[in-house]
């Protein structure tokens, strides 16, 4: 079998490389059929970006209580 294949190595070398040229053809000829379109991206980065403000305004506030908080009312605090 190997004797074989030493004789072909050049067939098996151009069918190796077919295979991979036609792999990356089909996915990006799926990749480009069947990604995402632009205008949905767009409407979901501005979801994302309008989502991370709220998150971040809601983090200010939480933060600004814990600041006016009295630090002697800590969970971590021993009590004896």
């Amino acid at each position: 079998m190997f004797a074989f294949m030493r004789r072909h190595w050049a067939a098996y070398l151009i069918g190796a490389a077919l295979a991979v040229a036609m792999g990356f053809g089909v996915s990006h000829f799926l990749g480009e059929k069947w990604s995402t379109p632009a205008d949905v991206r767009a409407e979901r980065v501005a979801a994302e970006k309008s989502n991370k403000k709220a998150a971040d305004q809601l983090a200010d506030m939480s933060d600004g209580e814990l600041s006016s908080s009295d630090p002697s009312d800590s969970v971590d605090a021993p009590s004896e």
